[in-house]
């Protein structure tokens, strides 16, 4: 069963897509509502996820200069790869703030030091911002699609949507992935989800404003292969056993949504 996700007005438009499957009972928040197993081909090395009209797409790196964007169906059957134009070594992925299109996405490139925006065809778009020692990108918020950038020792450093330098805390963490939520649990406002690198888990959260940790939740498999958030709702790349699984979990705060039925589930905002 798939489900569709609604957020409030002023933030409507961060929302890409509703295709995932198979939803669970929601429970007291953080809470897994839905999984899609990914099929038909394994991404060698994922790291980052980018959801799109009625697709999901993974980011893959294969070595220095060779990277890929595989496409899923919301079925999770694979549809096709592309490489990635110009793309160096990319660490991370996440969406970009709501003024671009929803088929942009940012990509964090180790290689380059910086952060190249592509589209869904895997076509270089520009440059968003220099990025000398960051390793994952996080984009989102209660009412602001702040980005985040964070170091391979935890450093968290918040920008504007522009690019413009607004303030950092530390969370001492090997940070794996990054992303930007706009609530948890029972609270709105601003915070990151951290994943830690080589690790099955948990994934920490932490309040922006003053860099306090708000809470951590686990969920199945080895790896946190790249995440991604709209408002209350994060998205992870999980590995378990071979297999790639996306994981929709209802971080808390707004109003849940009980999954719709197969047939009436659409792309949001194309």
């Amino acid at each position: 069963m798939n489900r569709i996700i609604t957020r409030r007005a002023s933030v409507a438009l961060a929302a890409a897509v509703a295709f995932i499957i198979v939803p669970a009972a929601f429970s007291q928040p953080p809470s897994i509502v839905s999984s899609l197993q990914l099929t038909g081909a394994t991404p060698p090395d994922p790291r980052g996820i980018h959801l799109y009209g009625t697709s999901a797409f993974v980011i893959s790196y294969t070595a220095p200069g060779v990277n890929y964007l595989y496409e899923f169906s919301r079925q999770g059957s694979f549809i096709s790869s592309m490489r990635l134009v110009s793309a160096n070594v990319i660490a991370e992925t996440d969406r970009l703030p709501d003024t671009y299109p929803r088929n942009y996405f940012s990509a964090v490139d180790t290689g380059t030091h910086d952060v190249k925006i592509y589209d869904t065809t895997g076509s270089l778009v520009g440059t968003f911002m220099a990025a000398p020692d960051a390793v994952a990108i996080g984009v989102g918020g209660h009412v602001v699609d702040y980005v985040y950038l964070a170091t391979r020792d935890g450093l968290i450093r918040r920008y504007s949507p522009q690019g413009s330098f607004l303030g950092s805390f530390t969370t001492g963490i090997d940070v794996r992935d990054l992303a930007a939520s706009g609530g948890y649990a029972y609270e709105w406002g601003y915070f990151v989800q951290v994943a830690p690198r080589g690790l099955p888990g948990p994934i920490y959260s932490y309040r922006v404003y003053g860099g306090s940790l708000a809470g951590s939740f686990d969920l199945p498999g080895t790896r946190s292969l790249g995440a991604v958030a709209f408002g209350t709702y994060y998205y992870g790349l999980r590995r378990v056993n071979t297999r790639l699984w996306i994981y929709e979990v209802y971080l808390g705060r707004g109003m849940p949504v009980e999954p719709a039925s197969l047939g009436r589930v659409k792309a949001l905002y194309k």
